[in-house]
Parts: C-alpha cells; sequence; structure tokens
C-alpha cells in the first residue's frame, strides 16, 4: 500500500489512501519490467516496477530524477517487459507517493482505462493480465460487486474485475479458489452497481491466474442454462456498451486535452 508523502512535514502522519477499491498486487522481479513515466512523452523519466496489479502499478523514480507527480495528477506510463518483445501504454492517476527510505521516490498509479489497455495486451502478457475473447469493461470507480459462488457444499465469495457479455473475471483468496473445481460448472450471483437486479446463472471456469495470494478465475456464462443472468442477458449486455462508451469517451477526452 502507499502512502502520500508529506514535503513540509516529514514527521507528520501519513495521509489516507486516495483509492478505496482494494487493489490484487503481486510483486513483480526487478528485471522482469521496465518503465517510464512522465506528464509528456518528451520529459518522461526511467523507473523501476515494483509490483503490478490489474488496475495499477507500484513505481520507484532515483531521487534526483523525482518529476514530483502530486496525488491525483494524471500521467502517461509505459510498460515494457526487458527480455519479452511487448510495450504497452497507457494513462494513469498518481494515488500516493513516499520515500522508500533510500535513495528512490515510490509512486502508486491507477490505470484509467483499462479497455485501451486490454487492447494493447499480447498473449504473452498472460501471466500479468487475464485475457478473453470478447470486450471487457470494469466497474466504475469506488464500486465493487461481489461474486457468490455455488458449487457442492462450497460457498466462497469473491470481488469481480472484469465484466463482458460472455464472462467475467473474479478475484478470490487463494484459499477460497481452491475450493471450486475447473471440471464442474457452478451458480454465481451478483448485482451491477447501482442497480437492484440480481443475476443468476450457470457459469463454467476457463482460466486461473494466481498473483501472490489472490487467485483469477474466468468465468464462461452458460447462457443455454436456466436463470435469470439467461432472462435479463439484454440487460447485462447493454450495461456493458454503456460502460465500454463511457471508457472510450473519456479515453478520447483524456487524449484530446493533451493536445
Amino acid at each position: 500500500m502507499f502512502f502520500r508523502r508529506r514535503k513540509k512535514n516529514p514527521a507528520s502522519p501519513c495521509a489516507a489512501p486516495v483509492n478505496h477499491r482494494r487493489l490484487y498486487r503481486a510483486p513483480v522481479p526487478s528485471d522482469d519490467l521496465r518503465a517510464r513515466v512522465g506528464r509528456e512523452e518528451k520529459d518522461d523519466v526511467q523507473a523501476t516496477v515494483f509490483d503490478l496489479s490489474l488496475e495499477g502499478v507500484g513505481i520507484e523514480v532515483p531521487f534526483h530524477l523525482d518529476p514530483q507527480f502530486e496525488p491525483g495528477e494524471v500521467v502517461q506510463i509505459h510498460l515494457r517487459h526487458a527480455k519479452e518483445s511487448w510495450v504497452v501504454q497507457t494513462a494513469a492517476r498518481v494515488e500516493q507517493d513516499q520515500p522508500d527510505g533510500g535513495a528512490n521516490v515510490r509512486y502508486g498509479l491507477t490505470f484509467l482505462n483499462m479497455g485501451n489497455l486490454y487492447a494493447q495486451l499480447e498473449d504473452t502478457l498472460g501471466k500479468y493480465f487475464n485475457r478473453r475473447r470478447h470486450a471487457r469493461v470494469h466497474l466504475p470507480d469506488n464500486e465493487e460487486v461481489i461474486v457468490r459462488l455455488r458449487q457442492g457444499g462450497h460457498r466462497p465469495r469473491g470481488s469481480m474485475v472484469d465484466l463482458s457479455s460472455s464472462g467475467m473475471c473474479v478475484a478470490l483468496s487463494v484459499v477460497a479458489a481452491a475450493s471450486l473445481r475447473s471440471a464442474e460448472p457452478l451458480q454465481l450471483v451478483f448485482e451491477l452497481p447501482q442497480r437492484k437486479t440480481t443475476f443468476e446463472g450457470r457459469a463454467r471456469v476457463v482460466d486461473r491466474r494466481r498473483l501472490g495470494a489472490t487467485e483469477f478465475l474466468s468465468f464462461e456464462f452458460d447462457l443455454a442454462a436456466e436463470g435469470s443472468l439467461v432472462e435479463r442477458h439484454g440487460e447485462l449486455a447493454a450495461y456493458v456498451t454503456m460502460r465500454a462508451d463511457r471508457m472510450a469517451a473519456y479515453s478520447r477526452n483524456l487524449q484530446g486535452s493533451r493536445h
């Protein structure tokens, strides 16, 4: 977790995190990823990635190169794999900053347009991100959807990471995920943000990815089965389209503001 650096009074208490959504992070070997970050491409600086999640990234910048980012500021970040041939670029919001006790300053960044980021990903990024064939959307900021799962006598709960018209990704603890068998169908129940409609239906696990103490399970909906998920699928698809349109509009406005 990142804490804000008090520039005028280093001894004062740390501020509370700006972003209240839970970020599922995992340590990243320092020789795996390289990053460059800046307000504009011409003034970016090299940074070291020390952790990564589906929603954001933690970076370290040497003190003598510190760009003095402020919490809430929007920056551009380039991520490059040192051993594999892929590069992604995305806008990110500065959430926290803090000296690391050594010669670096740490920043916590939240990705702003996950749709744009996923569009850039190649299959080699599967170890860090979960991908599906269909377009997916993320939830609005500060929203969390709890997904209730049922398979046999097991009743784990997880947090929705992303959603498409054909499936979703759910984050669970490794212990909770271990109770679910990929070979068997299961039932899932969830509600969309600011809507009272409950969706319930059958699904199957099509992919599992572990990052630290969290496991990300990708589910494919069984649209041939009975349940409100199938009966109200049009409402679900309309929500996905609405979120995708808003994410695309945000990306266009952000790019326009930088020219």
